[in-house]
């Protein structure tokens, strides 16, 4: 199991930030960093050649549209082309491009939800999530059209509420697939929050997808925002048993960190003992943060 830290910040109360250093990282557009760290030589398939920059995906921004108007899928991919321009350029480094771009798919009425203007975290129904499916089909069929300028594989993602929604999401997007490409799995967040009422219906949902997606040529599978552990560990044995990949991304280990002076075991977060008062006196919020990223980077990868 791979875990892509997300950096949305090149310091972090006032230090240095770079969660990129465990070799990938999770960047999104609608925090444009500039800074990423240089790491062990990896070889990329696709431009067979090494690389010292760190395996990058990039996110779409969609989580953070909602309850805003959405952008145009046209808007979206332009914005995460100039974005990985941007990081080319800071890093000097012309080979450097992102190794996943998402798609603009649609996460609200599935498990966001806006109500008296705020954002929260809510389980919708197939009612709610139709209009998500659609607004994420449309953005499928953008990216679809313009593969030629997009360097990176292409982050098919699903929405939907139950297994045969999202499987008639994912249903109409297999006509874009092409080998390399991965399956984001959408819609998922909201596991840890909830788990007795989400286990079964994601279980359910995720075995699907990856045994039809298997038919297809796909080998790597995305959570997108998913850092529950139990969920984590189901898909581990789920991507040994059907011998695929799997990857999740996540800020827990930062949040836990600057929010709560908390730390990471095993997966889950601990409590170390600090209070507001010994925060820059006995930790730093960036140390810890990195140190729960290394923790929960060895801890997936052990999976």
């Amino acid at each position: 199991m791979d875990f892509y830290p997300a950096k949305n910040n090149d310091r972090l109360n006032r230090q240095p930030f770079h969660p990129e250093l465990i070799g990938r990282v999770m960047v999104n557009p609608r925090y444009p960093v500039k800074e990423l760290g240089r790491v062990q030589p990896w070889w990329c398939v696709r431009c067979r050649a090494f690389h010292t920059f760190p395996r990058v995906r990039c996110d779409s921004g969609a989580f953070q549209d909602v309850g805003k108007a959405r952008l145009f899928p046209w808007q979206a991919l332009d914005m995460q082309l100039r974005f990985e321009e941007q990081l080319r350029w800071h890093l000097g480094d012309h080979s450097f491009h992102f190794e996943t771009i998402f798609i603009y798919d649609d996460p609200a009425g599935v498990d966001e939800a806006v109500v008296d203007g705020v954002k929260i975290k809510v389980r919708g129904d197939e009612e709610s999530a139709a209009p998500a499916v659609v607004a994420t089909l449309e953005a499928a069929r953008y990216y679809a059209s313009q593969r030629k300028h997009i360097q990176a594989r292409i982050g098919w993602v699903g929405q939907g509420i139950n297994a045969a929604q999202y499987m008639d999401c994912l249903m109409a997007q297999r006509s874009f697939f092409r080998q390399g490409d991965i399956i984001g799995l959408g819609g998922f967040c909201i596991w840890g929050r909830m788990p007795s009422r989400m286990r079964e219906t994601a279980e359910r949902t995720i075995a699907r997808v990856v045994n039809w997606g298997r038919l297809r040529g796909i080998r790597e599978y995305h959570m997108l925002g998913v850092m529950y552990a139990p969920a984590v560990q189901w898909a581990a044995r789920l991507a040994r048993a059907r011998r695929v990949r799997f990857s999740t991304d996540g800020s827990g280990p930062e949040q836990a960190a600057c929010v709560g002076g908390r730390g990471y075991l095993e997966g889950r977060q601990v409590d170390l003992g600090w209070r507001p008062e010994h925060k820059y006196k006995e930790y730093h919020p960036c140390e810890l943060a990195l140190r729960n990223i290394q923790s929960y980077h060895d801890w997936a990868r052990s999976l």
